[in-house]
């Protein structure tokens, strides 16, 4: 599931609920959370960090990732230099390096690498 937000964060019926989370995580899938208003309710790294806190609560550590699209089909709050911002919160949030790293790609790409043909 890309590019969506959720409800433990930001209400809203494009976020997922808990139980959505958990069904994504019994089936070992990825959550990637994108950076706008409709997903977010807030647009900051502080914001950002929320959801992602949340989505590692409900669902874990390996079932998130960051979701948003910086080739302007949305307006992001900063572009990619921002990432920075995220991981510090993330490291500030308490997460260890190697939850930040699954986070910033490290879980896309274990769900890519089983899942598409070699």
């Amino acid at each position: 599931m890309s590019h969506t937000g959720v409800r433990g964060t930001c209400p809203g019926t494009r976020n997922l609920s808990d139980a959505q989370l958990r069904a994504v995580a019994r089936n070992g899938g990825v959550v990637g959370i994108a950076f706008f208003d409709a997903t977010l309710c807030d647009v900051s790294p502080a914001g950002i960090v929320a959801a992602i806190r949340h989505t590692i609560e409900v669902a874990g550590p390996d079932h998130v990732a960051l979701g948003s699209d910086f080739d302007g089909a949305i307006a992001a709050p900063f572009d990619v230099t921002g990432l920075v911002l995220v991981t510090e919160g993330l490291l500030d949030a308490g997460l260890s390096e190697e939850n930040v790293r699954k986070v910033l790609g490290g879980n896309v790409h274990r769900v890519l690498a089983r899942n598409l043909p070699r």
